[in-house]
This record gives C-alpha cells, structure tokens and sequence, in this order.
C-alpha cells in the first residue's frame, strides 16, 4: 500500500499529462515502447520524461538515449516556442510558461523511430473558488465556519472544465495563513491524504470507498473529482479530512483528466492483498493520447488554499 500511495503522489504532482484522444489497446504488449509523460502547468518551467516502457514490476526505466533524441519541440497554435533540454536521467525541460485557452502539440524526433506527438489545450481557471465564510451580524465582520476537519468553501460561476481535488496534509500547525495560490509551494513535508469527502453536489463516485459506516458514506479514494457545472452557480460545500494543510483545485485538460481517473480506477482494482498492487502501472492500460508511442501529455490550471485550524478566527485568515 505504501507503493500505492507514492505512485498516486507521483501521477498527480509530477509531470503526467495527455494530449490527444486515442485510447490505449487494454491487452499488454510485450513490445518495449517509448513513454513520453509531461504535464504542462502555470509554472514557468515545463518539466518532460522520455523513457522505455519495462516490466510491470520494474520502478525505475531505462532512459532514452539522449544522441538519439533529435529534437523536442513544444508548439503553441502551431508556432514553435522552445525546444526541451536535457537536464538530468530521463528528465528534459523548457523554460515557458502556459496561457489559457491555447492549442498545444508535442514532437519528439528520435532517430530510427517514427516521430512521436501529442496534442493538449491548457485549461482557463473558469469562475472562482474561495474559502467561505459568513458575517457578523452586528459587527458586518467575517466568521469561518470551519471546525477541524471540515474546511468550507464557495465556487461562484459556470464551469466546463472538471476539477480534480485533494488534500495535501501536514503536521505543522503553523502554516501560514496568506490565501494567494501562487505564492504556495509544495514541498516535500506534505503528503498525500488517504480519505477525502465533501458534500459538493456534482461528484464522480468512481473512486467510492466501500465503507458500512452511514456516516462515511461519501468518502472517496485519494481524490475528487467535480464534474462541471454549466449553470451559473453559487455552491457552498464542505472538503472533509486534514486539519492542516493544503486543499488543491486542478482544472484539467480533457487528457489529463481521462488519464488520470483510469489510472486511478486502474489502482483501486489492484489493492486488495491477493492481487499484485504494481500490476496498475501497465502503461498499456491506461490511458494514453501518445501517438507512436505511451504516456501521457496534458495540463492543469491549479489553485491552492491553506487549511489551518489553528488559526481560522484571527483577522489575517480572511480573503475578499
């Protein structure tokens, strides 16, 4: 299960993504292939890996060669941009950073092999997502409502996109409590969270716990994921789980999303004891938008809040 639980942090934060639609044959292959995985973000840095696909139970992959990689080239509505570079063991990268709503391709030209592409849109940060909170009624102040384990928040406006949530969770009570996303950075003290629920009333229940507990009926595995919401909406709602923390929202692109819930339904089937919990990561199983070739090229448009309990009443813990 430990295995599990790293892997599912390395296919949400690392650089997994899609492109085009093409779905992957479900039979395995014996054939090795290359596997090209990058995840475009609103980072100013877009991170790629160019590997071989192994064995089911193998961890680490045989890199491409790099005098066999001719070029990797990253267009923007059919202009090229940048070229990656390499810059560790199966690891290349440019520096460029994403705009919404913009037309991406991927061309990987590899000596003796047919050139590898991927296609992909970057998603737009559609409506808003705040924490939410109420007035006083005699002073007009602000008042959170959270308690320790369930954090409250508002999405205001229509949504095409899916949203992908989870929990990253801490042991530091004191996080600090400014709410700009783009000034939070994960490093390596969070950690996934195992249960997350919410009463969010458009949810995937793919990834449904089996729990007998009424109470608990609405947990979901690792992740949740909203479906979209074309109405002009107002929802408040809760996300259950961490006391301190952070809470992610990832729009997504059409690719990443599909990647991401079948390796995550790909997961939930091998967990139980009598199966092999490594079996998931068959390349050839999950969905893939790379064409002559695996993996995965996709974006996300992401927005991250601070979840503290300690100090949810004090004035610096409110946004407008």
């Amino acid at each position: 299960m430990k295995n599990i639980i790293h892997i599912a942090l390395i296919m949400l934060f690392s650089f997994l993504s899609c492109g085009c639609v093409k779905t992957v044959n479900v039979e395995p292959q014996n054939k090795q292939q290359i596997t090209v995985n990058c995840i475009l973000n609103r980072g100013d840095t877009q991170t790629l890996s160019l590997t071989y696909s192994g064995a089911l139970s193998m961890s680490i992959y045989n890199e491409v060669e790099k005098e066999k990689v001719k070029k990797i080239a990253l267009f923007e509505d059919d202009i090229e941009i940048g070229n990656f570079v390499k810059k560790g063991y199966a690891e290349w990268e440019l520096k460029y950073t994403p705009s919404p709503n913009k037309h991406y391709r991927l061309t990987i030209e590899i000596n003796e092999h047919p050139n590898i592409t991927a296609e992909t849109i970057f998603p737009a940060r559609e409506g808003s997502i705040n924490h939410y909170y109420e007035y006083n009624k005699t002073t007009g102040e602000p008042i959170l409502i959270d308690t320790q384990y369930e954090k409250y928040f508002k999405i205001s406006g229509k949504r095409k996109q899916i949203l992908w949530v989870c929990e990253l969770s801490s042991n530091d009570s004191d996080l600090h409590t400014f709410f700009s996303s783009d000034d939070i950075i994960v490093n390596n003290s969070y950690s996934l969270f195992g249960d997350i629920s919410s009463d969010y009333p458009r949810i995937d229940d793919f990834n449904l716990s089996e729990v007998s507990d009424e109470r608990a009926k609405n947990i979901h595995f690792y992740y949740l994921r909203f479906l979209s919401d074309t109405l002009n909406t107002n929802n408040k709602f809760y996300i259950s789980g961490i006391p301190y923390g952070i809470i992610e929202f990832r729009y997504v692109s059409e690719e990443y999303d599909k990647y991401l819930k079948s390796s995550l339904s790909k997961m939930i089937v091998y967990t139980t004891d009598e199966d092999d919990p490594e079996q998931w990561i068959d390349e050839t199983q999950i969905y893939s938008n790379i064409v002559n070739g695996l993996g995965i090229f996709g974006a996300y448009n992401d927005i991250k809040l601070y979840c503290n309990s300690d100090v949810h009443q004090r004035a610096d813990y409110f946004i407008n």
